[in-house]
């Protein structure tokens, strides 16, 4: 698991941007709210057929297509969007997240780069819409520009104080700038707006994990799970943390709870593993290596975990070889900097 920060802020689901009107015979989130995802998919392409000029519907198949797994599919969709408009926002993130899945973590930065360069013509036009600069202060940390992002949640904050996003946003710009205590006050705030906010519950577990309170952050993990079951964010989190203090157990229940919300996570499949080495089962330890490392080739921590689980048993060229590849691929992430 190595010593990575744990996250605050998952993967982005924005809203569209720009408003389009949905088509006027279209039902499809009402299917996707029941859970019909073939319904929902059936009524995509209804609005697709309706008004093929209208990227919304390219955007929302895209979206389904990406939550099951289809990521080639999503990618498709996406391009389509962006051909109809270049500059919309919401298909730039949702293929920025596709690209990840893929491993393409550089045509990810490009993306969410284009949609940072989208979001300040949009606040050019309009400086005094906190929602835009929420956005490109979420923008800013999915590239770890953290410092660049306080102004943003600073000003969105001045302009609507009671927009818990800002102060979460805020709270992960001041925790990855080292600001430890600002981003405690931050989460308690966010709180105070609503107290039931999961996400806020998971932030400030984070927090407390790195101001050294292993007590709090658990109590915090807990509480978020407690009010949403299905916070995949929450499990991933607890699930990292719980094996960063060597609860290896409870580490392999909420990595399997979450791969089964979300089982295309190779970060998942690498923090699984880790838990299953700690334990001594090599051969599951290697086994979600390799499927970390097929779903994103790129991700160094994996192999320099698997060379790890491969010395321990007796693979030594195995082992030299993902060594020499984990070392290969920092350097080269050093080198894009």
């Amino acid at each position: 698991m190595g010593g990575d920060r744990l996250l605050v802020l998952g993967c982005l689901h924005l809203p569209s941007l720009l408003g389009f009107p949905q088509p006027k015979p279209l039902k499809n989130r009402k299917n996707l709210k029941k859970g019909d995802l073939a319904g929902a998919m059936a009524d995509f392409k209804h609005a697709i057929d309706w008004d093929p000029s209208s990227p919304r519907g390219y955007i929302d198949r895209g979206n389904l297509r990406l939550d099951q797994g289809e990521v080639e599919g999503a990618i498709a969709d996406y391009n389509l969007a962006l051909g109809l408009d270049p500059e919309l926002v919401d298909a730039l993130q949702g293929r920025a997240r596709a690209r990840m899945i893929k491993g393409d973590h550089d045509g990810a930065k490009d993306d969410n780069r284009s949609a940072l360069a989208s979001l300040t013509v949009n606040i050019a036009r309009d400086p005094n819409n906190p929602i835009f600069l929420i956005y490109r202060g979420e923008y800013k940390i999915q590239l770890q520009d953290y410092a660049g992002a306080l102004p943003d949640f600073d000003r969105a904050i001045e302009l609507n104080p009671l927009l818990v996003r800002a102060w979460l946003g805020r709270a992960s710009s001041r925790q990855n700038t080292g600001d430890l205590n600002g981003a405690l006050a931050d989460c308690d705030h966010c709180l105070s707006l609503a107290p039931n906010y999961s996400t806020a519950y998971c932030a400030r577990a984070t927090v407390k994990a790195d101001l050294g309170d292993p007590n709090g952050a658990m109590d915090d993990f807990n509480r978020a799970i407690a009010i949403d079951p299905d916070s995949y964010w929450a499990l991933f989190n607890r699930g990292r943390y719980r094996g960063r203090i060597g609860d290896f157990n409870g580490s392999l229940v909420d990595c399997t709870r979450a791969l089964e919300l979300y089982p295309r996570d190779a970060t998942l499949y690498n923090n699984r593993g880790y838990a299953y080495y700690r334990k001594g089962n090599i051969n599951a330890a290697i086994s979600d290596y390799d499927r970390a490392i097929e779903l994103d080739p790129q991700l160094a921590l994996a192999y320099t975990n698997r060379s790890t689980a491969r010395l321990a048993n007796n693979d030594e060229a195995g082992s030299n070889s993902d060594r020499d590849r984990a070392a290969e691929l920092r350097k080269n992430a050093a080198a894009s900097k």
